[in-house]
């Protein structure tokens, strides 16, 4: 399953109004959980030994520490050891897009910051 993190899905979750460094963050923040949520339940699912393969595969060769980026190698060794991956992806990102809507106001306010003294007094 091919998860697209953009602007769609923060206009889907009513956070257009957010500005670009604020959106960034947001959908940076999104990725991170999404990804530890994901790779905590797959991670369960296979032994010590398939996790070691999967993250040579998948992340840095300590020898000369550069980026191993086989994604596809990755996707497709996943597939024939955790078979239901795309399941767990879909539902994890469901379960985050649920969490998020929930949490709309917090995360504007959050944006939005305190408010300047001008408006406090223009309020009174």
């Amino acid at each position: 399953m091919k998860i697209t993190l953009d602007n769609n899905l923060l206009i889907e979750l009513g956070l257009s109004r957010l500005e670009a460094r604020q959106k960034r963050e947001v959908l940076e923040r999104f990725n991170d959980v999404l990804e530890l949520r994901v790779g905590s339940r797959i991670y369960r699912l296979m032994s010590d030994d398939q996790v070691h393969e999967f993250s040579a595969i998948t992340h840095l060769d300590e020898e000369d520490a550069s980026p191993n980026n086989n994604q596809e190698e990755g996707a497709t060794w996943l597939a024939g050891v955790v078979p239901e991956h795309e399941i767990i992806v879909s539902q994890e990102f469901q379960h985050m897009k649920k969490y998020m809507q929930q949490r709309i106001p917090a995360i504007i306010a959050d944006h939005d910051g305190p408010p300047s003294e001008s408006s406090k007094t223009s309020r009174k």
